[in-house]
């Protein structure tokens, strides 16, 4: 073979090695993780959204709390049972 024909056959060689590897790239990519659709938690309605409210309380009653278990939703566990109204899709565990 002469040098032409053995340059002609590597180039031959690398563009289908070149395009095998691009069709695996995009497949790939097509693949992998990332956001999806119908994935992921569903958003809350704004009346359910929690936001954070300071409070100030005595030390004793901090580590009853603390104690019994997260503070934050043992205040409203204990609020969600004085009220009267409360609405119909609200879960305390969600």
């Amino acid at each position: 073979m002469t040098l032409f024909t053995k340059a002609a056959v590597f180039e031959n060689y690398f563009r289908k090695a070149y395009t095998l590897f691009n069709v695996f790239l995009f497949r790939e990519v097509e693949m992998r993780g990332g956001k999806r659709t119908g994935s992921g938690r569903k958003k809350k309605p704004v009346h359910l959204k929690r936001n954070p409210v300071t409070i100030r309380l005595p030390q004793f009653m901090i580590l009853r709390l603390k104690r019994d278990g997260e503070i934050g939703y043992l205040i409203e566990e204990q609020l969600a049972k004085k009220f009267r109204e409360l609405p119909e899709d609200y879960d305390i565990n969600s």
